[in-house]
């Protein structure tokens, strides 16, 4: 977890990132709805830490990317994973 702040209509808010990760076994399920207006899956690799506009999440991607790298360096996974 992360800590954060949200400034909104003249107040400043203290607010927690975090970033949670599943496995998923239907892909054909996920539905955009309400304020979203699409998806698209990236590799880990790929994801430009700069695309994100909060400090914060910049901090979860680099953490996360950081640990799944190790991770699956350490097992048994092949290339083509991260």
């Amino acid at each position: 977890m992360f800590a954060n702040t949200y400034p909104y209509n003249g107040v400043v808010y203290p607010i927690t990132d975090m970033a949670l990760t599943c496995k998923v076994k239907d892909l054909s399920l996920i539905t955009p709805m309400d304020d979203v207006a699409g998806f698209r899956f990236i590799p880990i690799h790929d994801l430009d830490t700069d695309m994100f506009g909060m400090a914060s999440a910049r901090k979860v991607l680099e953490k996360y990317k950081k640990t799944y790298s190790e991770t699956f360096k350490s097992h048994q996974y092949g290339k083509g994973h991260y």
